[in-house]
């Protein structure tokens, strides 16, 4: 009975924010509260990056990111995970590419601006292109961490490996 009350109780605490994305994958949530959700996509160049408000309007930030349907493991793959950088920039961790992606946000107003494409990256990093060169097979830049010094770790899936990357490149 006390499982029961428990789950019970657990359901009733639950709801939905928002719906009809295309394949969501990541939220992070950045200093100001804000949800950022990654949308893998559906294979057509359809990823995207939108803030999610608490009442359930979404806000695209960016759109018409690189996006491939793996019909091997049935799923999308596309854009995966965010993080906020110094100077008002978001960098996206791009899988369909092997690239992280960096933004400006500088003049972007989330909910009036129009959403940011690919014509607006700012600079990529190729962590495909890195990967491969040491000899491994395959790339899937999934998620990324920065530390104080500003290196960069971008966990690659395809490669089980975490790659630094240096502020100097």
């Amino acid at each position: 009975f006390a499982l029961f009350s428990f789950c019970y109780i657990s359901l009733q605490a639950q709801t939905v924010i928002a719906d009809s994305l295309r394949l969501p994958v990541g939220v992070e949530i950045d200093a100001q509260g804000r949800a950022w959700v990654v949308e893998s996509g559906y294979g057509f160049n359809d990823g995207a990056v939108s803030l999610v408000q608490s009442n359930g309007d979404v806000w695209p930030v960016f759109v018409g990111l690189p996006s491939l349907f793996d019909t091997v493991n049935q799923e999308g793959v596309g854009p995966w995970h965010t993080l906020p950088l110094p100077g008002n920039r978001l960098a996206v961790t791009e899988g369909a590419t092997g690239q992280v992606l960096i933004f400006d946000l500088n003049g972007f107003t989330p909910g009036l601006s129009t959403p940011l494409t690919m014509s607006d990256v700012l600079f990529t990093l190729n962590i495909a292109e890195f990967v491969v060169g040491q000899g491994i097979m395959e790339s899937d830049p999934y998620s990324m961490a920065l530390d104080k010094s500003s290196n960069l770790y971008v966990a690659d899936a395809a490669a089980n490996a975490i790659i630094k990357v240096t502020p100097a490149g």
